[in-house]
């Protein structure tokens, strides 16, 4: 089964037809679907789950980002926090299916 913008919005928790910009979670849909498909060795059909669930979390990430401009985002009372270019639990999800390119 193929993901869907709805999949991502049910990971960040909003409710449909609530303020979340539908167009732009495809966008980050697509965006992470790419990212991700051009680091992965061929793999077996049916997809694993651990790279769905991977998709999804940098989906939810690409759309978050358009919040946090320079790579820093606000927490209310707690301030702001640098977000990190590289998440390490999706690079745990996708480690076994990597494809190095030696040489």
């Amino acid at each position: 089964m193929a993901l869907t913008a709805d999949d991502v919005r049910d990971y960040l928790g909003a409710q449909p037809g609530g303020p979340i910009n539908m167009d732009q979670v495809a966008k980050a849909l697509e965006a992470a679907e790419q990212r991700i498909g051009a680091r992965l060795m061929p793999y077996v059909d049916p997809r694993p789950v651990d790279i769905d669930q991977a998709v999804t979390m940098l989906a939810a990430r690409l759309y978050r980002r358009r919040n946090s401009v320079g790579g820093f985002e606000g927490f209310g009372e707690l301030g702001i926090a640098r977000v990190p270019a590289i998440d390490p639990d999706i690079e745990d999800l996708l480690s076994p299916y990597l494809a190095y390119h030696f040489g």
